[in-house]
């Protein structure tokens, strides 16, 4: 696939990438952290590191899509490879400088930041997707999957692996916060 740099489309749905980035950070930050939820993907593993080892999310996230974004440039097109990368680099970037955010609301609600964390996040993710981005991880491991084995459904690839995460943080933070970030992963 032959993408020209700044063609209509690209200057249409890269913004809207960045914007929905930003807008999940808004949500993860703001929301998401106040009760150590998770998301999906690759952000789910790096705000798991944020909440055991104080690594920011945003390190963790760039540091774990570095061997994604090689095997999609040479694996899936040129395009999803590049509007990858804007999607993750922004999203990275914006919640390394949106951490702040996080002490702006406080509640003591733990729905309360779940259902408003989902709903920002899924806003900011929507975007993205709306617009062929990705943010990274797990969507570029579900398209290698797909490539390679077209009959698999992706929803379904991303659900498992969610799930897995979601379970691993039950052990580690409690049935309660596993089942408040399965309720924020699927508004």
């Amino acid at each position: 696939m032959n993408m020209k740099i700044f063609n209509k489309d690209n200057l249409i749905d890269i913004p809207f990438i960045i914007f929905g980035s930003f807008v999940g950070s808004i949500g993860i930050n703001m929301f998401l952290i106040h009760s150590k939820l998770l998301s999906g993907g690759t952000t789910g593993i790096a705000l798991i590191f944020q909440y055991l080892f104080k690594i920011q999310a945003g390190y963790t996230i760039l540091i774990l899509n570095i061997p994604l974004f090689i095997l999609s440039a040479f694996k899936l097109n040129k395009k999803f490879t590049i509007y990858s990368i804007i999607g993750t680099v922004t999203l990275s970037l914006s919640l390394i400088f949106t951490h702040p955010v996080a002490n702006i609301l406080h509640i003591n609600d733990n729905l309360l930041y779940c259902l408003y964390g989902g709903v920002v996040c899924g806003l900011g993710y929507g975007l993205v997707f709306a617009h062929n981005g990705s943010t990274g991880g797990l969507d570029i491991i579900s398209m290698l999957i797909r490539k390679k084995y077209t009959n698999y459904n992706i929803g379904k690839i991303n659900f498992i692996v969610n799930l897995l995460i979601v379970s691993i943080s039950s052990f580690v933070f409690g049935l309660p916060t596993a089942l408040y970030t399965l309720i924020a992963m699927f508004i």
